[in-house]
């Protein structure tokens, strides 16, 4: 009789050890399968939401876009400041794997000018009723990249104008002037007019008036979709133009009114760098650390605004590993003691093959071979019970954690409006998360099981073939 057929009779002939272990090799194996379907889709759905943000880095300084009275900072101080900011910013977009950066500044004290009519977009939040100056640091627009406009006429700025700082805008095509919507080519005028009090008359009066003509040399639109409103009050404005020529504004601003709180009239939101793949935010964001060191600077990473939205699905991932790595103990444990068991009792069995002539190795193979065919019946069948498990269990985790939190566009601020331009919130993340059971996982689980049904059946295995049959049959 060959080896493969004592395998057999063996198996369907030992019915109560054969069922006894194929029912704890299932319920081991919906554990496993459980708890692997739950750590692996958590990891999925944190991939895919960072290839959907994209990997990127916002740096933020609060004292740079706050009213002196609330910083406190001189006029040196500020620019320090200011200085601090821009090198670190400077430094980490030149690094490698940077796809694109801008750092954006703005003023307050331009105003379109009174001599035209113009219409601007009913939609946009204008901060004291007239349009900021949105300026930008190269002339690929990052906002374009992101998604939050598209260019629909004429050009980009040229290198020589960022460099130069000229008047010429990139304008939202939907802006009328004179009843007529924008063009390349255009001009819109805009005022810088300083007033300051009079103590004679006791009344401001004008010290400085100047109006400043810009060429629209390019125009887009806003890219509309449910989130438009909240993207339009963060800054995507109506016109843009180089940091250059904001700096200059400031400059002849502070030149004519040197006694007005410069610090108010001039700063910057955030400054935003984007790598070409998400997995190299991480080497990105230690080159940031280094260099804000000792600096207000806070750098937050897509990493940061991940984890943040996906909290409650991290904790099920860690749970979930835990439980894998305590399960494959467990189960190396009791089925060591499950097999001890059975092969002790059939040791007369083992001593009366022996006497036969049968090889030790060949007996060692065969009780291998029947462990291994009566624990994988039991985790094939769980395979499909464990998704079933997961599915319904991980997902009505998730609903009740989730449940009665605040919901992300509630916790929306200026720097989530680039680390999370999507907004996404809690319904997305249940719409993306999906166990997910694959061949590798199914691989792995079948590896997994025999190596620890041999681990487990081994020692006992060797403490009884080591001994000679005459011993076996007198115990």
């Amino acid at each position: 009789m060959n080896v493969f057929k004592r395998v057999w009779i063996s198996i369907t002939r030992r019915k109560t050890a054969t069922l006894i272990f194929f029912l704890f090799t299932f319920l081991m194996g919906n554990v496993l399968i459980c708890a692997e379907s739950i750590a692996q889709s958590g990891e999925n759905t944190q991939n895919h939401l960072l290839n959907r943000i994209g990997g990127k880095i916002v740096l933020t300084d609060t004292s740079l876009f706050s009213d002196a009275e609330v910083t406190g900072l001189t006029l040196d101080e500020y620019r320090k400041k200011w200085t601090v900011f821009e090198d670190c910013f400077k430094a980490l977009t030149v690094r490698d794997h940077v796809a694109y950066a801008d750092i954006n500044y703005h003023i307050n004290f331009m105003e379109l000018s009174q001599s035209e009519e113009y219409e601007l977009d009913e939609n946009i939040s204008y901060e004291n009723g007239f349009s900021i100056l949105h300026g930008i640091s190269y002339a690929n627009l990052a906002d374009e990249k992101e998604g939050f406009i598209q260019l629909t006429g004429g050009e980009i700025f040229t290198d020589r104008q960022m460099e130069n700082g000229d008047n010429v805008l990139i304008v939202n095509e939907d802006i009328k002037k004179d009843s007529k919507n924008i063009k390349v080519g255009d001009t819109i005028d805009f005022v810088m007019n300083i007033s300051a009090y009079d103590s004679e008359s006791n009344e401001m009066i004008d010290v400085y008036h100047e109006i400043v003509t810009y060429t629209v040399v390019g125009t887009f639109k806003i890219i509309e979709n449910k989130y438009s409103d909240v993207k339009n009050i963060h800054n995507i404005q109506m016109f843009y133009t180089p940091n250059r020529n904001i700096q200059k504004l400031a400059e002849t601003y502070l030149e004519m009114n040197p006694q007005e709180d410069y610090v108010s009239k001039i700063w910057i939101d955030s400054a935003l760098i984007a790598v070409d793949q998400p997995q190299n935010v991480k080497s990105l964001e230690m080159a940031a650390d280094n260099y804000v060191e000792g600096t207000d600077i806070i750098v937050t990473t897509s990493n940061d605004s991940v984890s943040n939205l996906l909290g409650p699905i991290d904790s099920f991932s860690g749970l979930a590993h835990k439980t894998v790595i305590f399960s494959i103990a467990a189960m190396c444990i009791i089925a060591a003691l499950i097999s001890f068991y059975f092969i002790k009792d059939r040791k007369h069995e083992i001593g009366i093959y022996l006497s036969m002539g049968i090889k030790r190795s060949e007996l060692f193979f065969q009780i291998i071979l029947e462990v291994i065919l009566s624990g994988l019946l039991g985790i094939v069948i769980s395979f499909a019970s464990g998704w079933f498990l997961s599915q319904n269990l991980s997902r009505n985790m998730m609903r009740t954690a989730f449940y009665g939190e605040m919901s992300v566009s509630e916790k929306y601020t200026d720097v989530s409006f680039y680390l999370n331009p999507d907004q996404i919130d809690q319904q997305d993340i249940l719409d993306e998360y999906v166990i997910m059971i694959t061949v590798d996982d199914f691989i792995w689980l079948i590896g997994l099981s025999v190596g620890t049904f041999l681990i487990s059946s081994l020692l006992p295995l060797l403490y009884v073939i080591r001994l000679k049959p005459k011993d076996i049959m007198l115990e």
